[in-house]
């Protein structure tokens, strides 16, 4: 006869997390809560990416290459730092914030400074505004997924080029020190 006890599946009885003898003292280093850690279900995992687990079944159908992210024996993940996630999320944004509003504020100066150079009347004033203000978000908007893209791929590129091999080292090192693993053998 199997018996459950009345504490099984309760939190209550685990007790706190001893303390890490490293201290943690950079942004992202803190413990993470009991539980649901990163939220991982293999089978989500293996249903969203799919395409990638077929491709690697066929090059390395026993998937000893250490690089992949899981395995009969571990799970393995990137921990959800900010990093340089940042940077990549920053610079189109910079970007697109710029050519909406700034382009906004230079229609609206440039029709103030039409209407003050030329002494035009406040209903020419007005016009102009209702038809350069509409005219210009809509065009920004429409520009921007071009310009951005254009950006992130060509622009960047130029500017990261000579910095290349000191970036991938740290990305690398980024990488490394944010993968995280459920390791079946060790129970950690």
């Amino acid at each position: 006869m199997f018996v459950i006890s009345n504490s099984a599946y309760k939190g209550s009885p685990i007790g706190e997390l001893p303390i890490n003898p490293r201290r943690r003292n950079r942004v992202g280093d803190e413990l993470q809560p009991f539980g649901a850690y990163a939220d991982i279900n293999p089978y989500q995992l293996t249903v969203q990416d799919i395409e990638a687990v077929q491709d690697h079944q066929r090059a390395d159908p026993d998937f000893k290459d250490k690089d992949w992210w899981w395995d009969h024996q571990r799970i393995r993940f990137l921990n959800g730092k900010l990093g340089l996630k940042f940077l990549v999320l920053a610079i189109p944004f910079a970007w697109i914030m710029t050519l909406v509003v700034g382009g906004l504020a230079l229609a609206v100066w440039s029709v103030v400074r039409l209407t003050e150079v030329y002494a035009l009347p406040a209903s020419m004033f007005l016009i102009l505004l209702a038809l350069l203000v509409p005219g210009w978000l809509i065009f920004s908007l429409w520009i921007v997924r071009p310009t951005t893209n254009w950006i992130m791929s060509k622009g960047i590129k130029v500017l990261i080029r000579p910095f290349e091999k000191v970036l991938n080292k740290k990305l690398d090192e980024t990488l490394e020190d944010g993968c995280s693993e459920f390791n079946r053998t060790n129970g950690m």
